[in-house]
């Protein structure tokens, strides 16, 4: 079905990929900060600072493409210490 006339396309797939990729990251910065890493606040102000800029001013993807690298860590930081929990508690 084609959009409505006036109507931009939306991408449902590409937003809730950026939604899981950015609760995935705030999940490692959090796991970082509970484990009291000094790691952590190397994330902060790229992760707590940055993204409130373009968030008041002009919440657009491209905008958010600077910190993804920095996001995608610690997206890998959850599921590598989840994957890690799950295999020590099947080991018990």
């Amino acid at each position: 079905m084609a959009p409505a006339t006036g109507a931009a396309p939306t991408n449902v797939q590409g937003e809730n990929t950026r939604a899981a990729l950015a609760t995935l990251a705030f999940v490692g910065f959090a796991g970082l900060l509970r484990r009291r890493r000094v790691e952590a606040w190397l994330f902060a102000p790229a992760l707590l600072v940055y993204p409130i800029v373009y968030y008041i001013t002009f919440p657009d993807a491209r905008y958010r493409h600077p910190i993804e690298p920095l996001m995608l860590m610690l997206a890998v930081y959850t599921v590598g210490k989840s994957l890690e929990t799950r295999v020590r508690a099947s080991q018990k």
